[in-house]
């Protein structure tokens, strides 16, 4: 074949080309043949996640939340006061429970942690006598600022007495009521 009929044969088989895309069966094919490529191309050049073995996408990292200070407290309260009964302030003869010979109480006020108290009683006592074993703020810190302001300096309570303790700078008052086997109380702000 000499150079003459090479060229030729090129050229017509570039006229050949040129007519075929000119109509719809070749148009379509070059619009597959350019969807293929850039696929091909996106799929080995374009971003994604590293697969190590794994189908599973990375877990996000999970953001840190502080608890707040009612989590806090929840927590403090489910933990060193179970099945405490609840006492807003403002409450008047609230029916409280005896567990293990136990009454465990946690305050509030407008539905804002204020602290939690336990009393252990003790019923064969004439009267019967509540002893404080624990009072907690908010924060569950120990509480030291209270007292029977009915009977001061005696180491725990007689049915009715006025138990004063510092929840948050302000005084609140306690009062438990032992009448046979029903134990209630109430629960108010005092004056400081």
């Amino acid at each position: 074949m000499n150079k003459s009929t090479k060229r030729k044969t090129s050229k017509s088989s570039l006229d050949s080309l040129l007519t075929f895309l000119g109509t719809l069966p070749g148009i379509l094919t070059g619009i597959a043949a350019i969807l293929t490529a850039a696929a091909g191309l996106y799929l080995a050049f374009g971003s994604r996640p590293q697969d190590h073995g794994n189908s599973q996408p990375p877990p996000s990292p999970t953001p840190f939340v502080s608890p707040t200070p009612e989590d806090r407290f929840a927590g403090c309260v489910e933990q060193e006061f179970p099945q405490a009964d609840q006492l807003e302030e403002g409450t008047f003869d609230a029916i409280l429970h005896l567990r293990d010979h136990v009454i465990r109480v946690k305050f509030t006020h407008n539905g804002k942690p204020l602290g939690a108290m336990s009393l252990r009683l003790y019923a064969e006592e004439n009267p019967p006598l509540l002893k404080i074993e624990r009072i907690v703020d908010s924060q569950c810190n120990a509480i030291q600022d209270f007292s029977n302001t009915d009977r001061p300096g005696m180491d725990g309570m007689q049915s009715y007495d006025h138990l004063r303790v510092g929840f948050g700078g302000h005084d609140y008052v306690l009062r438990p009521g032992i009448d046979g086997g029903r134990i209630s109380a109430t629960f108010e702000k005092g004056l400081k």
